[in-house]
């Protein structure tokens, strides 16, 4: 008799360990979830890009997703003086009903996928968090857990999943954790009503404004209701150590009274939030952009944001997750029913194609904190700028941006080392005035009207008001 009480055991229950839990059980496998919280929960990553759009489709909560999200037809992309900005259209790419991705809440998306997991079949155990873990025997995995009264059980499985994002709770047992030179940054985040839409945020488009000098760094917008914006900034680590003196009055609410600093100094977000009220506490995620050196094994793999995580720029983490989950599960198929070898030879594909994706986010990344190089706000309008030598830079990077990390990872890397070595985009970029550049959001406005049809906020947890 085997001596353990499950197949698989995953720990963290977000995207990636409910997407996981979902396709094992699918499969037949007896699958855990123990994830530390209760959910709902708030959590930061609250886009999905276009290739994401598939794997909801897979998981059968795609219906589910258009009555809790905001339509996402694309990105506006501003520059820091609020001078110029373009947006890059999904429906320029791709022609298929992917070219409208999502926004949502990640408390209602988290916990959708979470209770989906539970359907599937998984057992999911919530506020129970696994204190200890011995992977001795190549054979199993031993985990112990603890409750929030302090009660501990023991559970045995043939497969542990780490995916309890940047918790990274293997990290220490298995291998290091390293992190990404030059990328060494900090997170803000909180909701809005009462905002200003701009035409832009009404078609559901994610604003990206850039932020100059020492800051290296952005802020986002993200119509998550049709009266509530997500909005947060990113900034350089060291920038954000000089102001902790310079705010050390404020005591613990320091980093609130610097978050709204920030974001009201940025012109166009000022004017978007007007009179409006923030409705959240302010979420901090700092020392986020790591990877690890060990990721699996024969008893276990680490997925998602838990294996690494580079930055929130261009929404990647969830289709990540997506990806990572179901490439996992596939692997530990191979390695229940064929033999070890192939379940390895499996797990080591995957990890290597994950690898290359990783390197090409990477890449991708440090361009955009290269404005001088590469700005996607200055772009302007292709047709004012000989579009047809113009073309191959906009289809890969309207590519990239809806989400293709996976399948053409080595072309579009060596795309990438061109633009910067030849500083071939700078060529072609207009310095027009903002009012002149509106590329794509009139091919956007074609689909305005579909962005919060299908929306139901009373199925939303809508965050309470910060007295």
């Amino acid at each position: 008799m085997p001596d353990y009480n499950y197949d698989v055991i995953i720990a963290g229950g977000g995207p990636a360990g409910s997407s996981a839990a979902a396709h094992l059980a699918q499969m037949g496998y007896k699958v855990a979830v123990f994830e530390k919280e209760k959910f709902p929960r708030d959590h930061v990553g609250e886009s999905l890009i276009p290739f994401c759009y598939g794997h909801l489709e897979k998981l059968g909560v795609l219906e589910q997703i258009k009555k809790i999200a905001v339509r996402k037809p694309g990105i506006n992309f501003v520059s820091a003086d609020s001078e110029h900005r373009t947006t890059w259209c999904f429906a320029s790419t791709l022609k298929d009903p992917s070219q409208l991705s999502y926004h949502m809440l990640r408390s209602t998306f988290d916990k959708m996928l979470l209770d989906n997991a539970k359907r599937k079949g998984a057992a999911v155990f919530e506020e129970f968090k696994i204190v200890d873990v011995d992977l001795t025997s190549p054979e199993k995995a031993v985990v112990t857990v603890e409750n929030t009264s302090g009660q501990r059980e023991v559970h045995r499985s043939r497969f542990l999943i780490d995916a309890t994002g940047q918790n990274t709770f293997l990290a220490a047992k298995v291998g290091k954790k390293v992190s990404y030179p030059g990328l060494d940054r900090v997170a803000l985040f909180s909701h809005w009503s009462g905002n200003n839409f701009d035409r832009a945020l009404q078609n559901g488009l994610i604003k990206i404004v850039y932020l100059g000098g020492e800051k290296i760094g952005w802020c986002w917008m993200i119509p998550v209701g049709k009266d509530l914006l997500s909005i947060g900034v990113t900034l350089n680590n060291s920038y954000v150590k000089q102001k902790k003196s310079e705010y050390s009055h404020y005591g613990a609410e320091w980093k609130t009274h610097l978050y709204e600093d920030e974001i009201r100094s940025s012109a166009e977000i000022q004017s978007i939030i007007g009179n409006g009220q923030r409705t959240h506490d302010v979420i901090v995620m700092g020392d986020y952009s790591y990877s690890l050196t060990k990721r699996y094994d024969t008893n276990f793999a680490i997925i998602g944001d838990a294996a690494a995580f580079l930055d929130p720029i261009f929404s990647s983490g969830i289709y990540v997750a997506f990806e990572s989950a179901e490439r996992t599960s596939l692997a530990i198929q191979q390695l229940f029913e064929t033999s070890t070898t192939a379940g390895l030879a499996a797990l080591e594909n995957h990890y290597t194609h994950m690898d290359k994706s990783y390197r090409l986010l990477e890449k991708f990344i440090r361009l955009f904190y290269k404005p001088e190089v590469m700005n996607f706000a200055l772009v302007g309008d292709p047709e004012r700028l000989m579009y047809h030598k113009f073309e191959a830079a906009y289809t890969i990077f309207h590519n990239l941006l809806a989400g293709d990390f996976f399948t053409n990872a080595d072309k579009y890397c060596d795309f990438i080392d061109e633009i910067e070595k030849n500083n071939w985009f700078q060529k072609y970029v207009t310095l027009a005035h903002s009012k002149e550049l509106q590329f794509g959001l009139d091919v956007c406005d074609e689909t305005a009207h579909e962005v919060y049809g299908d929306l139901d906020e009373s199925l939303l947890d809508l965050p309470q008001i910060v007295h």
